[in-house]
């Protein structure tokens, strides 16, 4: 700061206040013209009065203390000739003047913030502790500028000793005043006014100054860049607790009377945070200067993206709005379908991801052939076919590696998550693939984003399916052992334990197949077939099927029972095995020519001196029975 002035390093003042040339920050209006202005509001007065205060100075000298009523707000005046007489307590005419020198010295005898004292110290000594002393010192420096001839009588000659300093004395007034930047800052911030005695009058104007520094509000909105809403964040996502910084980028120190503060180029002026609507509204931002926004710090659901700008402030126009545009937090969702029966994978089972907030928007996906869902692009790209199972058909729907994606279209990115900050209801749907399970749709599982980039693994989703079996049991419908008679008409019982899935129809399909050929058995060139349809009402059962047919030529053949379970079209399983002795009856054998008699239709009748043979058919037990008392002619014409 600057020193108490020296009379003899005081001979440039005169030369530099009344050139009317500014040595910084543009031109200035001639002190000759301090009185020529424009009225500020027609038919407006400004009304004038003395405190009734007189200022002396070492005894000689005298000045008033002067305030101006406008509107019933009051300033503080100083006279502005101190060679005329005070002026009448009236109400005059006033005009706007745009002479910043004169404004600082009005700014620095009116005010008595900390930057008017320091700059008071800097300019006149140490005299901000002494009101009537920095007032008269002022009040004379004004009419000195003013050309007045005359001042405070004991400070004239001091004065006049600044105002004729040399070109060399940098410590002068005008050379303080003119280099002082923070004196100027100041000034600009502020309007001087004059009041507009006829130019005949003997009685003096005054001059004051109103703040009047011209501010801008700066209004900042968080916005999804990739919905490019601001009034909606994505799913559960926020805008709210974003903060952000506002810097000087004028290039220049600047001042800001709001505050009363000085900032230097690139220093932080202000900082806030975003309210529950994503709004900062940064007050009272002195306009015209270019300031650097930086979001800083975002909140747990968007990421900090956004550049910064660097508006300049305009006094209340829309371009200090400022839109702040920053990605959502992304990740992915993955399970592995399994059943309950074998653990084995299920492929092509229909799930729906619903969010449970915002728009509550829903997709389908689709497990694999590994019965693997995962939405994120390394597993399916989120570009192919974007969200192309939700516009299929029931019967359509297969894995196709589609993408998955939730939120704006034209935003699709495989180098994001499908799913945005938001928690996630998965649902099984009732499909082809899981056709046969239990509790669909009542089991859900629920998933969280708030990871960017991270896929949430849920392990296994398993379901309770049902366990389908098929067990066969084939027997003599006469009499329920495992020997059917030779040459006759026969029925084969074949009773069916089944374990299904209730309330579902199933088809099953039986044969009689030839062990000793392995194929069909043929009657007539026939298969002996049998198909029954079945809807069962509980998880396990028992139903029956009959196969009719004669045994001309089959003595001794062992006839297998083949079974297959359809839904539908669909085989689900079979029971096919010739070895299976439950689904095996034997043919007798033809009667031996020693006279030997077989079972007949109805049990036959063994004579006294019968012989019981104990032999294996088909792996059960049965009987031969033989007896001399019948003749191979007997055995052979004996009808059933």
């Amino acid at each position: 700061m600057f020193t108490l002035l020296k009379t003899k390093l005081l001979k440039r003042f005169l030369l530099a206040l009344t050139s009317s040339i500014a040595i910084i920050a543009g031109a200035f209006i001639a002190v000759k013209n301090i009185q020529i202005g424009v009225v500020e509001a027609a038919g407006e007065q400004a009304k004038v009065s003395s405190s009734g205060e007189i200022i002396r100075y070492d005894g000689s000298g005298a000045t008033y203390r002067y305030s101006v009523e406008i509107g019933g707000e009051p300033y503080k005046a100083l006279c502005a000739e101190p060679s005329k007489n005070p002026p009448a307590g009236a109400s005059y005419d006033y005009s706007s003047l745009n002479n910043d020198k004169i404004k600082l010295l009005v700014y620095l005898a009116t005010n008595n913030s900390g930057s008017a004292n320091e700059l008071v110290n800097a300019l006149y000594g140490n005299l901000a502790n002494t009101d009537d002393q920095r007032f008269a010192y002022i009040h004379a420096t004004i009419g000195v500028i003013n050309g007045d001839d005359a001042g405070l009588s004991t400070n004239l000659d001091k004065i006049r000793t600044i105002a004729n300093g040399t070109d060399e004395d940098e410590e002068s007034l005008a050379y303080a005043i003119s280099h002082n930047a923070d004196a100027w800052l100041i000034a600009k911030n502020y309007t001087l006014y004059t009041t507009n005695p006829d130019s005949d009058s003997f009685y003096q104007s005054v001059v004051w100054i109103k703040s009047d520094p011209q501010y801008g509000d700066l209004k900042i909105q968080k916005c999804d860049s990739e919905t490019r809403k601001c009034d909606s964040a994505q799913g559960q996502a926020n805008f709210s607790g974003i903060e952000f910084e506002i810097y000087n980028a004028s290039g220049n120190r600047i001042y800001n009377p709001g505050d009363g503060q000085f900032y230097n180029d690139g220093t932080l002026i202000a900082s806030g945070s975003t309210d529950t609507n994503g709004l900062l509204i940064v007050r009272n931002l002195p306009i015209g200067i270019k300031y650097r926004v930086k979001e800083t710090k975002t909140n747990v659901s968007y990421l900090l993206t956004a550049s910064e700008q660097t508006p300049t402030i305009i006094a209340g126009s829309a371009a200090n709005e400022l839109k702040f545009y920053d990605d959502v937090i992304r990740g992915d969702v993955k399970f592995t379908k399994t059943s309950d029966v074998d653990g084995e994978p299920m492929s092509n089972v229909v799930f729906k991801i619903k969010s449970t907030s915002g728009v509550k928007e829903e997709h389908l996906v689709v497990s694999d052939e590994n019965g693997v869902v995962d939405t994120s692009a390394a597993h399916a790209s989120h570009k192919f076919h974007t969200n192309g199972y939700d516009d299929m058909e029931e019967d359509e729907i297969e894995y196709l590696a589609y993408g998955t994606w939730f939120g704006a279209a034209n935003a699709v990115d495989d180098d994001k998550g499908a799913l945005p900050y938001d928690t996630y209801e998965i649902t099984e749907l009732e499909c082809d693939a899981n056709k046969f399970c239990y509790d669909i749709g009542d089991t859900k599982k629920t998933v969280t984003i708030k990871t960017n980039g991270e896929v949430v693994d849920l392990g296994e989703w398993s379901n309770d399916c049902a366990e389908f079996s098929i067990t066969t049991t084939a027997t003599d419908n006469a009499d329920g052992d495992k020997i059917v008679a030779f040459n006759e008409d026969i029925e084969i019982k074949d009773v069916v334990d089944y374990c299904l899935k209730e309330d579902m129809e199933f088809t099953i399909k039986g044969v009689v197949m030839n062990k000793n050929t392995k194929e069909p058995l043929l009657v007539d060139g026939k298969k002996v077939e049998q198909t029954i349809t079945l809807t069962p009402d509980s998880t396990c059962g028992t139903t029956e099927m009959i196969y009719s047919l004669n045994t001309k030529d089959l003595g001794g053949t062992d006839l297998v029972i083949f079974e297959e379970l359809y839904y539908g079209d669909e085989l689900i399983l079979s029971h096919s095995d010739f070895d299976n002795a439950s689904q095996t009856v034997s043919v007798a054998p033809p009667p031996p020519d020693t006279g030997a008699i077989t079972k007949t239709a109805n049990g036959g009748i063994l004579s006294d001196n019968a012989t019981i043979i104990v032999f294996a058919i088909g792996g059960s037990l049965g009987l031969y029975a033989s007896a001399r008392a019948f003749s191979r002619k007997r055995f052979l014409n004996k009808k059933y």
